[in-house]
């Protein structure tokens, strides 16, 4: 089944190209691939047209940087949402590997070697083996360099811990898009502060309509792009995606989807302040059933009942 235009957008077939580019270093394959791979990224998200478009008008030759190879990718990926070239490589690379790239400094070539010799796929394992002077015994990899990774791990943990927003906008839907394709269900809506379009996002909160809860989670912690399983409950998982996002689903009845939305979209602060006009206004409802102010009152109630369940705020 074909993704929407709107979720594979510029920016998230993009992304992929980058990666595929890693990827191919990671490898140990021609250099020059990645680079052309990660020229053509730069120039598709310069791009004022969708790619759909192009691809549609067979116009893809026109972006600098995309010949047959990467072209083929494109076109993949604007119609299934899958490039054969990218899982290939995915499947060739030991799982992992893409997430020490997050540290600054580690590079492709360096998390390769760092991989051949030590056999690390983990930040918490390169920052072991850095304290533990391990790296210096690489080759190209000196007293220095090793102090360097550990300051870089170091500032990385610092971090506010949020993501870009279109960064996080592409991941959040490519996983609504894998869901949909997946459950045949169509009430699977992003929450939190990316639906309120924050220029930075904390963790991406997505909720679904069901009455089936557990297999929508399985479905879920297994999803292509989940590199860590952060918990797996009834009808709340969170898992770990590429550059170290967190996405959190909810599954929740159908007939109380609409006010789990409003409370998942927060803020916190809109919701404790919609939860009181709620709760002033309840013992003096009058006019129309169909009050916006009463609407919104038994939404915020239901949607207060749904937050205590799951012990959480949105972001």
């Amino acid at each position: 089944m074909p993704r929407e235009a709107l979720t594979f957008d510029n920016d998230a077939i993009a992304k992929v190209l980058d990666e595929i580019g890693d990827l191919i270093e990671l490898k140990g394959e021609n250099v020059f691939r990645a680079v052309t791979y990660r020229a053509a990224a730069r120039a598709i998200r310069d791009l004022r047209e969708p790619l759909s478009k192009l691809v549609e008008e067979k116009r893809l030759k026109e972006i600098p940087k995309v010949g047959p190879s990467v072209a083929e990718a494109i076109e993949q990926l604007v119609a299934t949402g899958v490039s054969k070239r990218h899982a290939d490589l995915q499947a060739a690379v030991p799982p992992g590997l893409l997430t020490l790239l997050r540290v600054p400094g580690v590079g492709p070539a360096t998390a390769r070697m760092i991989y051949d010799h030590l056999r690390i796929t983990t930040i918490e394992e390169l920052e072991e083996a850095a304290r533990d002077h391990r790296l210096q015994q690489l080759p190209k990899i000196q007293a220095k360099t090793e102090e360097n990774i550990l300051k870089s791990i170091a500032a990385l943990r610092q971090r506010t811990g949020r993501s870009l927003l279109h960064e996080a906008r592409a991941s959040a839907s490519e996983m609504v898009a894998y869901l949909k394709e997946r459950t045949g269900l169509e009430r699977i809506v992003v929450a939190g502060s990316l639906r309120r379009y924050r220029e930075t996002i904390g963790d991406v909160d997505i909720v679904v309509a069901s009455d089936a809860a557990p297999p929508i989670m399985a479905m879920f912690v297994a999803a292509p792009t989940v590199e860590r399983v952060l918990a797996q409950g009834d009808t709340k998982s969170s898992v770990v995606v590429d550059r170290g996002l967190q996405i959190d689903l909810r599954v929740v009845p159908p007939e109380s989807f609409g006010a789990a939305l409003l409370y998942f979209t927060g803020s916190k602060e809109h919701n404790v302040r919609l939860r009181g006009i709620a709760l002033r206004r309840r013992s003096r409802w009058t006019g129309s059933r169909r009050s916006s102010v009463r609407i919104a009152a038994r939404s915020m109630l239901r949607a207060s009942t749904a937050c205590r369940r799951s012990s959480t705020s949105p972001t």
